[in-house]
């Protein structure tokens, strides 16, 4: 047995392999993370913890390094990234989600096919009704005039007017 282990070590010395030290031995930042808006003495629950760590993880993750840790301490996520600077935890962990809005394009290119083979009816023709068509201009006025804040306009049945 003592001459597997020997050379078992002497392998990981041939290969000039160096064991990983942990945050104890190689060093890293550790940052406690306190949530504000809250009253004095006020804990947020569980769930709301366990969300904050898990996008926080996310953050910690992308930076590369391993064995990152993130733990809920209520009221309380502390965030311990051995080998990593200071100041690069602080700014990943540290800032605030934001959720832009941008104005889309009210125009697409065309996809229709040029020409089109006639079509052969699978239905009695009598029997078909159209779907209503709006035009430009009908679908901007419904649009503009259109109150999200209104559950009766929320259908997209109540705001077709062919």
């Amino acid at each position: 047995m003592f001459a597997v282990l020997a050379v078992a070590f002497g392998a990981i010395l041939a290969t000039g392999a160096a064991p990983k030290l942990g945050l104890d031995l190689s060093g890293g930042t550790t940052v406690t993370l306190r949530p504000t808006g809250l009253s004095h003495g006020e804990v947020p629950n569980q769930q709301v913890l366990e969300q904050a760590a898990t996008i926080i993880r996310q953050r910690v993750d992308a930076l590369g390094v391993s064995e990152a840790t993130v733990a809920t301490q209520p009221p309380y996520l502390v965030v311990t990234v051995p080998g990593s600077s200071r100041q690069q935890v602080l700014s990943t962990v540290g800032r605030t989600a934001q959720l832009e809005f941008r104005q889309v394009a009210d125009t697409a290119p065309e996809t229709a096919p040029k020409s089109v083979a006639p079509a052969t009816p699978a239905t009695n023709a009598a029997s078909y009704t159209a779907p209503a068509v709006l035009t430009e201009k009908q679908a901007k006025a419904a649009f503009v005039a259109l109150n999200c804040a209104d559950p009766a306009q929320r259908s997209v049945a109540a705001n077709v007017t062919p």
